[in-house]
């Protein structure tokens, strides 16, 4: 338990000397221009892999973040500081995992890409994939590789007997 404390305390020390040129209020909002721009409802692996790449640079560049508060009581911008680079690799495994599912699932509709380019039906809509459940009826797992920099995905299955998996659909009314 103290090695951990330990642990923390030093990362939190750490923090307190950061005197880059990063702005961590920049990066935030990056980070979250990113993530609606090619994480939200609807997707394709194209930006998923264009957001990895890019949420890379943003960790790279969390190195570089110089904070102006230097208090070791209560010192908000360290603690933001800190939870910014656990919201950056959140966003990576976040994306990773969607890049993995090839599949629409629940609220999220993955396109269908086709010689690399959106895929559009003959009304000129998009085609999207469907549900996946012999691949993906599973449990995300997701580690953090620091050697690499890159979050690992895997799957684990789990026992969904009780209850039979069915499709979501909105557009129609739910019988009682």
């Amino acid at each position: 338990m103290e090695a951990a404390r330990r642990e923390v305390q030093n990362e939190y020390d750490k923090i307190l000397t950061m005197n880059g040129s990063e702005n961590a209020h920049k990066l935030h909002h990056e980070m979250g221009d990113l993530m609606y721009k090619y994480v939200a409802i609807e997707r394709d692996n194209n930006g998923l892999d264009a957001c990895l790449v890019e949420l890379k640079k943003l960790l790279k560049r969390w190195d570089d973040i110089g904070i102006t508060d230097h208090s070791t009581v209560a010192n908000q911008e360290a603690m933001f500081v800190r939870q910014l680079r656990n919201m950056i690799l959140y966003a990576m495994a976040i994306t990773k995992g969607a890049r993995m599912r090839d599949e629409s699932r629940g609220a999220h509709a993955k396109i269908v890409l086709e010689n690399g380019k959106q895929k559009h039906d003959a009304d000129g809509e998009l085609v999207f994939m469907g549900r996946d459940d012999e691949r993906f009826m599973k449990v995300t797992i997701v580690n953090y590789d620091p050697k690499t920099e890159e979050p690992i995905v895997t799957y684990r299955d789990f026992d969904h007997s009780l209850i039979k998996p069915r499709a979501r659909n909105y557009a129609v009314a739910k019988k009682e």
